[in-house]
């Protein structure tokens, strides 16, 4: 007689868009076309703060199972496809572009740009199949091993990250209060950072 095919699919999908190359996520702080007359400090010692800052956490993960055990069969198979992907575009910038900036008395000038993001992405696809073909001791049946079974699992993270932190077309004047004292200082500094992780496992 004509034996029944079986078959069972398992799917899972997880993703996590921030930004695109065309337009990407921004954080900014600038100080534009301004004439700034400062004195005084804050508890950091500065005058004047500049600072962007982002912190992105992504994590995407999937976990995918079929399975196909019963009678026999003339084609028993399982597929199983898991996939988590995270996308990242982030763009931080601080800047002083323009006029002028005078600081007089004590106090300093930080331009800052911190750019972190960490990526988390994990799949995992599991897939079985089998038949039975017959009853083995005790009247139970048997199982075969005449079967196809196929578990894929994709873990993938694609992250760009944009820093920058700087004074274009513009003065930055620090004057010394008292005579003998010390002017302040100018600080000017971007840092990115990525952790990235993937973990796929298929069976």
């Amino acid at each position: 007689c004509d034996l029944p095919i079986s078959m069972a699919v398992g799917v899972s999908i997880a993703e996590n868009t921030l930004g695109s190359s065309s337009t990407p996520n921004e954080v900014v702080a600038q100080v534009v076309d301004s004439t700034l007359t400062l004195s005084g400090s804050n508890s950091n010692g500065n005058a004047l703060s500049i600072a962007a800052q982002s912190t992105v956490k992504a994590t995407a993960a999937t976990a995918a199972g079929a399975g196909d055990f019963g009678v026999q069969t003339a084609l028993p198979w399982t597929g199983v496809g898991a996939n988590s992907l995270n996308t990242v575009f982030e763009s931080v910038s601080a800047s002083v572009s323009g006029g002028q900036t005078t600081v007089t008395g004590v106090g300093d000038v930080s331009i800052t740009a911190q750019n972190s993001t960490t990526s988390s992405a994990g799949a995992g696809g599991v897939a079985f199949a089998g038949f039975t073909d017959g009853d083995g001791d005790g009247g139970q049946k048997t199982p075969s091993l005449a079967a196809i079974s196929v578990g894929a699992a994709l873990a993938s993270n694609e992250v760009t990250l944009q820093t920058s932190a700087l004074v274009e077309d513009s003065a930055v004047v620090t004057l010394v209060a008292n005579p003998g004292g010390t002017p302040g200082d100018l600080t000017v500094a971007a840092n990115a950072e990525a952790v990235v992780e993937a973990v796929a496992v298929g069976v």
